[in-house]
């Protein structure tokens, strides 16, 4: 205990993921709260960060388990069993089974067993880590393949899932998907008068919008987004406001323009 107290200065996280990297090692056996030695360990090797005891437990995982894990990273901190499931290819049967095995390697925790089952990252910076350890352009395809995965496997849950497909889409560089979810997740949320958040969603499509050559079905996508942006600052600071009288003024122009066409 001292050990690992003066080589991790005492950090919570920095202690619990130095145990589970020694439990890993099999020196250390038994269950949380009740480890107990396999020997006596005179000195300890620890890497100098909190990410790269996360990242060398990573690398000692089996392959098929990193390989989920991984997976596990690109759906989000929030894991649902259905979404993993979809992702991995498997059934909900080996889906549960691999997510509790990471559960027991100290990776994730289950947050929600019923009607389905859904596990949280134990922190954050696990989840950083473990998506960070995935190349660059596999993740862009991983994010493309969830995408593509749920519009033709599940598309039933498109609606409840659309905020997350927008981020998916963002990050796989589905630039005309990512405009639509962003448009849906912006009407989700102004039906739940959620306005800042609608506007936010809002402003991330028309930042997506803005890179895109103009042509009338351009122009179509961003009156839908200002006609929304309307109503959400109206609804936020009441119809004085100078972004409501901004918001239709771009409607109008772009109603102009689509009837010149």
């Amino acid at each position: 205990d001292q050990l690992i107290a003066e080589r991790t200065d005492g950090v919570t996280l920095f202690i619990e993921e130095t145990v589970q990297a020694i439990v890993q090692s099999q020196a250390l056996e038994g269950t949380p709260g009740a480890y107990r030695s396999t020997a006596e360990i005179r000195t300890l090797r620890v890497p100098p960060t909190i990410q790269s005891v996360i990242a060398a437990r990573i690398d000692r995982l089996s392959k098929e388990e990193r390989w989920l894990l991984q997976n596990a990273a690109i759906v989000g901190r929030e894991v649902s069993l259905t979404i993993m499931a979809l992702v991995a290819g498997l059934d909900d049967a080996a889906t549960a089974e691999g997510l509790n095995k990471l559960q027991d390697a100290g990776f994730l925790y289950e947050v929600q067993l019923v009607p389905s089952q859904v596990f949280l990252f134990k922190h954050a910076l696990v989840h950083k880590v473990a998506y960070e350890s995935i190349v660059s352009a596999d993740r862009r395809l991983l994010h493309a393949r969830l995408v593509e995965t749920v519009e033709k496997q599940s598309p039933h849950i498109i609606d409840d899932y659309v905020e997350k497909l927008s981020e998916h889409a963002v990050n796989a560089e589905l630039w005309e998907k990512a405009e639509q979810y962003l448009l849906r997740s912006a009407v989700r949320a102004l039906q739940r008068s959620s306005h800042n958040l609608a506007l936010w969603f809002a402003d991330q499509g028309l930042g997506i919008l803005a890179k895109r050559a103009k042509s009338p079905e351009r122009d179509r996508v961003e009156l839908e987004y200002q006609k929304l942006k309307g109503v959400a600052w109206m609804a936020a600071k009441g119809w004085g406001a100078s972004e409501v009288s901004a918001a239709y003024e771009r409607a109008e122009a772009l109603c102009e323009e689509l009837r010149d066409e």
